[in-house]
């Protein structure tokens, strides 16, 4: 499947090659204008063929182009959401250098090379990159927080300024330490709570033991 973008200084011809659309292009973009018509049939290309990877056969263009007409493109590529990842072939050197240096410090998924070869290797190892992507792994419910203790309020800060980690902490040890059952009241526990007897009282107490 292939079409045929006419411009006013040559024509563009894109095609489907597998997963990817390859614009071959002949003469030059002349102005902005011209910009706008041209990406908006590679947008609409891209949806019907149901691509997201674009390769840009650049290397029989005719002439330089304009300066707005470069910034044009730029624009184009910093907001477009059509393709995924763009790969330019260029004939000079010094361009293919510029557009991969302005596209490393932008942080584009755009690429230039010197030939079809290599900008057809780095779209299928940049895709396998991106489909190996693993999704985040999905976290398990928040685990039940233990009950409150009885008679404490949430709405009161922990005392003496301890943290409240170290509360929680505290609180999980006194949970799991055993309980022990309580042990007997032995007589010195019941003497200790025996009401103290008076001088005078004990007094007496003698006398009736003489």
């Amino acid at each position: 499947m292939s079409s045929t973008i006419e411009l006013t200084n040559g024509s563009a011809t894109l095609e489907q090659r597998g997963e990817y659309l390859l614009v071959i292009e002949q003469g030059t973009l002349i102005s902005p204008h011209e910009v706008y018509r041209y990406v908006t049939e590679l947008e609409l290309a891209s949806q019907r063929m149901k691509v997201r990877r674009l390769l840009v056969d650049a290397r029989s263009e005719s002439a330089q182009e304009s300066e707005e007409t470069r910034g044009a493109m730029w624009r184009w590529i910093r907001s477009q959401r059509y393709f995924d990842l763009v790969a330019y072939t260029l004939r000079d050197e010094m361009t293919i250098a510029r557009v991969n240096m302005t596209a490393l410090s932008e942080r584009l998924s755009v690429r230039a090379f010197g030939s079809i070869s290599e900008a057809h290797r780095w779209l299928a190892r940049a895709a396998g990159r991106q489909s190996s992507i693993a999704l985040p792994a999905v976290r398990g419910p928040a685990s039940v927080p233990p009950p409150a203790l009885s008679g404490s309020s949430s709405s009161l800060p922990p005392a003496s300024g301890l943290p409240t980690q170290r509360l929680r902490r505290i609180t999980a040890t006194e949970q799991e330490r055993p309980l022990t059952p309580a042990a007997p009241i032995t007589r010195s526990h019941a003497t200790l709570k025996t009401p103290a007897v008076s001088l005078e009282s004990a007094d007496e107490i003698l006398r009736k033991r003489r």
